[in-house]
């Protein structure tokens, strides 16, 4: 991300001794007395004192000895970047701070300084070359200039600029680069633009699109206690990256791994993802199981609401036809009473019939309710079962099962990597050592006879040919 090279930096180097440098200083001052004044790139000199630092700017200030010595020398190639804040009526740095600290530092060291012990070259050439930034002022872009620049802009020029010249490490490179991730995506998300973030970050840090997965991976996923010897470069950005891609389970076996040994041998990472995998296939068989247990009991709750309706129905009807029941038992047994005082045997007898065949359709009656009422509570009890056993399932994925790999079949399983390794190591030597008996023969085609019988022999004795 290159920046324009601001054009008055040599012109002011060269006017610092003669006339020219009043009639720069009168037009450059009367600039910066009007803030406003229409610029199409936004390029001014802004007096030093008006420049203050970014409270926002947390990164280190690295390898000023030599930036600074490279600007007494004159080889301030790059305008600063800022941003004016009107009601102060500062500039504040966007990009450039280690320069303008390198600046401080110089005027510190010259101003301070004894007479005797100043070096003249050096003296003459902060004259020439630092002097200036503070009686004509520092050549800065003028960043909000003609547009406003808010918050997330500021934060990723900020980011962009520090990132163009520092060399970070790893652990500060993946906390940057979470926090430009955030940026991009707000940014993207109030431009209403559907960009790659992690494309933009990549190409932010002239890095590939994989590392940022790679640095991704272990700021999203790796277990504090990993991330933690990440942060203290124990771990390698590879390391951490492939150990990222192991659940949390895998992860504490790694950490106990670096405990017990202080390293993760290739056959203990292929042991731990083995068992990693037989959890995994383990916990979707459960998941499956699990989908098919609800879908078993969404469908028997659909049965039983149908049957309960049904039921329920049916239930209202025989209840009604027994009020029914009673009511014309009720009514033949006032009858009954009016015969008996009547002394009618006859139709005392038929009275008495009709009675005991109400009473019997009536106890056959409320057996079928009762029978409906069991059916029901049965269905409920049922429903109530298969509840219970989705809860149980659905417990099981929070806690997966214990890895089914034994002591001796984890070590077995790691000999059989390092014995394949092996065996690809010797077909590798073996191929180079073909090839160099080849280029022997061909070479022995070009010998002497007698040179050549002796070599066949040779070979035949060491059963090369």
């Amino acid at each position: 991300m290159a920046r324009k090279k601001f054009g008055l930096t040599l012109e002011t180097r060269e006017a610092a001794d003669n006339s020219a440098a009043e009639q720069l200083t009168t037009e450059k001052i009367a600039e910066i007395n009007n803030p406003t004044s229409a610029d199409p790139f936004g390029y001014k000199l802004v007096p030093f004192h008006k420049i203050v630092r970014n409270e926002k700017n947390d990164y280190e200030m690295v390898n000023l000895t030599s930036l600074k010595e490279s600007i007494l020398k004159g080889e301030l190639l790059h305008n600063f970047d800022v941003k004016y804040d009107l009601e102060k009526d500062l500039y504040i740095l966007i990009s450039g701070e280690r320069r303008y600290t390198s600046i401080e530092m110089l005027r510190e060291e010259f101003q301070n300084a004894e007479p005797e012990t100043i070096d003249p070259e050096r003296l003459e050439l902060y004259k020439k070359n630092v002097e200036p930034f503070f009686s004509l002022g520092l050549p800065c872009k003028i960043l909000n200039r003609n547009k406003d620049l808010d918050e997330i802009d500021e934060l990723i020029l900020l980011n962009e600029a520090n990132l163009e010249v520092r060399e970070l490490s790893p652990a500060k490179k993946a906390a940057k680069i979470a926090e430009l991730q955030q940026l991009y995506k707000r940014r993207n998300e109030r431009d209403g633009k559907n960009e790659s973030v992690q494309e933009q970050v990549a190409d932010t840090l002239q890095i590939s699109k994989r590392q940022v997965q790679q640095y991704t991976a272990i700021n999203e996923k790796l277990i504090p206690e990993l991330k933690e010897q990440f942060d203290n470069e124990q771990l390698t950005v590879k390391e951490g990256s492939a150990f990222a891609q192991l659940d949390e389970e895998g992860q504490r076996s790694i950490l106990e791994i670096i405990k017990r040994q202080g390293k993760v041998e290739t056959g203990d990472m292929a042991a731990i993802k083995t068992e990693q995998s037989l959890r995994e296939q383990k916990i979707s068989e459960l998941e499956k199981k699990l989908e098919e247990k609800n879908l078993e009991l969404n469908t028997a709750v659909d049965e039983a609401t149908k049957i309960r309706e049904k039921n329920n129905a049916l239930i209202m009807s025989l209840n009604k036809t027994r009020e029914e029941f009673t009511q014309k038992e009720a009514s033949l047994r006032e009858k009954l009473k009016n015969e008996l005082e009547q002394d009618n045997s006859k139709n005392v007898d038929i009275l008495k019939k009709q009675i005991e065949k109400i009473e019997s359709e009536k106890r056959s009656l409320e057996n079928h309710i009762l029978d409906i009422e069991k059916q029901n509570q049965e269905k409920e009890a049922s429903l109530r079962q298969l509840c219970d056993e989705l809860e149980s399932l659905k417990q099981t994925p929070d806690t997966p099962p214990e890895p089914t790999l034994t002591s001796d079949e984890k070590q077995l399983l790691k000999y059989n990597y390092e014995l394949t390794k092996t065996v690809d190591e010797i077909k590798s030597l073996i191929c180079k050592a073909q090839k160099t008996i080849n280029q022997a023969n061909e070479l022995a085609t070009e010998l002497p006879e007698d040179f050549k019988a002796n070599a066949t022999y040779v070979m035949k004795i060491l059963n090369f040919k």
